[in-house]
């Protein structure tokens, strides 16, 4: 079978263009690319890769739920920093607390903490 092929080539290739658009793109090509894309576009490669590694996390005992909100309250936090006006950061930074906070996203086994969810 081999090593997954996406993972490894392809999709760093993707995040690389992406990041290369908004910070070496010249000034023509992001006039015409919607301000709201190009401030958001880091996060979005920056959590599909956090999606796509995360056998690594459920290996060590993390559920889903908890990384996931996990990445989404530090990209939030992220954002906020980047532009203190932003609603929609505040948003996703709540929506992000509350996937953490859900029942059952640590689970009692986890090698890495002793927080059990109940």
């Amino acid at each position: 079978m081999g090593w997954p092929k996406f993972s490894f080539v392809i999709w760093p290739i993707i995040a690389g263009a992406a990041y290369l658009l908004v910070a070496a793109a010249p000034a023509d090509l992001r006039a015409k690319i919607p301000p709201a894309v190009l401030h958001w576009l880091p996060f979005t490669i920056s959590f599909l890769g956090i999606v796509m590694g995360n056998q690594i996390y459920t290996l060590i005992g993390m559920k889903p739920m908890f990384f996931l909100g996990y990445a989404v309250v530090v990209f939030g936090l992220l954002a906020r920093i980047a532009k203190p006006t932003d609603q929609l950061a505040r948003i996703i930074i709540a929506v992000g607390a509350c996937c953490c906070s859900c029942p059952g996203s640590i689970s009692s086994t986890s090698r890495s903490s002793s927080i059990t969810c109940r």
